[in-house]
């Protein structure tokens, strides 16, 4: 399947989810000091999240390209030794702003992946934040409790805040954040005893 099919699933996939599709703003950013080049999705709706935009909606999709060079988000290093990491790509993402939250947002991202693109149920695990005892959080149960809709508790996995917490910057919005993961199997893993999905290798 080419970029360009997926790019135009994900978004006809929002689009009929009655999201506002709103293409991908310039790689440097034109009203963010903060931002050398757009490293994420929300960066052009940051403002939103911030309460100091209102847009004409209240859901939007959008296929943003990004560089990731430096900065909070830099995967430079990374580049060539995964193949995961890249300098630039396009991060698909679909947004809501005070309309829907984690329920409808694992149902659209399982309906999606499972379904329009036929990814193999057995494969896939779903991430949430373990909690936090220096920031007062426990673990995500209401995530997990909607995960576990579709996947059984041993592929619902727990992690610390430096994988499964979301912050825009050092002050802001932020928050427990859930992922999608595919196992591809030990033979793309790293060998090591404790190695599974999630593990930092490529499996």
């Amino acid at each position: 399947m080419k970029a360009r099919e997926i790019r135009k699933a994900f978004l006809d996939f929002f689009k009929e989810r009655t999201h506002t599709v709103v293409k991908s703003s310039s790689l440097i950013p034109h009203d963010d000091p903060t931002l050398l080049f757009a490293n994420a999705g929300m960066n052009q709706f940051k403002r939103c999240f911030l309460g100091e935009d209102q847009r004409a909606y209240t859901r939007a999709a959008s296929s943003q390209k990004c560089v990731r060079a430096g900065g909070k988000h830099n995967d430079l290093e990374n580049v060539g030794r995964t193949a995961r990491h890249h300098t630039f790509f396009e991060m698909l993402g679909n947004f809501s702003f005070g309309d829907y939250f984690k329920e409808d947002a694992v149902q659209y991202a399982w309906d999606f992946l499972a379904g329009v693109m036929g990814l193999p149920k057995d494969k896939l695990y779903a991430t949430i934040h373990e909690g936090d005892a220096g920031m007062k959080l426990g673990a995500d149960e209401e995530a997990r409790g909607y995960w576990a809709r579709y996947l059984p508790s041993d592929r619902i996995l727990a992690f610390p805040t430096k994988d499964n917490f979301w912050a825009m910057g050092d002050t802001g919005p932020c928050g427990p954040c859930s992922e999608i993961l595919i196992d591809q199997g030990p033979s793309i893993g790293c060998g090591r005893p404790d190695c599974r999905p999630g593990c930092d290798c490529d499996r």
